[in-house]
C-alpha cells in the first residue's frame, strides 16, 4: 500500500528572479545541491542520479526527470530499489525587496506505507541541508 505526503517550503532569497530561476534550469548544478559527490548521467529526458552512502555501506541511484518551467522548475524523483517518489515544483516569485524573491517549493512524496514513517523523519533535516547548499550556489 502507498502512502502520501505534501509539504510546502518557502524561503526568501536575497537574489535576483532570474538568478535564481537560471540556477534551477541547470541541471548539473541543481541535481549536485543536495549532495555534490554524486554520479550523473544524462538519458535525454531522465537523469540518473548515483550516490555513495558510506554510513549504510551501500550506493543509491535515484531516476530524474527535470522539466523546466517559466518561474521555476518541475522535478519527479524515482528511487530505484524501494516504492519512493518525489514530485516537486519549484517556483521563485518576485518579492517586495529589490534584488530578493520568495523561492516555494510543494513536494509530494508517494512511498510504501514501511518507508513512509522514516521518509517523514529524514524530511526536515534534508530540506534545510537542500536549502542551505542553494543559498550558497546562489550566491556562487
Amino acid at each position: 500500500m502507498v502512502k502520501t505526503h505534501s509539504y510546502t517550503n518557502r524561503f526568501t532569497v536575497n537574489e535576483s528572479r532570474d538568478k535564481v530561476v537560471a540556477l534551477l534550469h541547470d541541471p548539473q548544478r541543481f541535481l549536485r545541491l543536495p549532495n555534490d559527490r554524486v554520479e550523473l548521467e544524462n538519458k535525454g529526458d531522465v537523469w540518473i542520479v548515483t550516490e555513495n552512502i558510506p554510513a549504510l555501506s551501500m550506493q543509491s541511484t535515484t531516476s530524474v526527470t527535470l522539466t523546466p518551467t517559466a518561474d521555476g522548475l518541475h522535478v519527479v524523483r524515482r528511487t530505484q530499489g524501494v516504492q519512493l517518489t518525489f514530485t516537486s515544483v519549484w517556483t521563485v516569485c518576485e518579492h517586495d525587496e529589490a534584488d530578493s524573491c520568495e523561492l516555494v517549493e510543494e513536494v509530494q512524496v508517494e512511498a510504501s506505507w514501511m518507508v513512509m514513517p522514516i521518509v517523514k523523519t529524514r524530511l526536515a533535516a534534508s530540506q534545510s541541508e537542500m536549502e542551505k547548499n542553494l543559498r550558497c550556489a546562489i550566491a556562487g
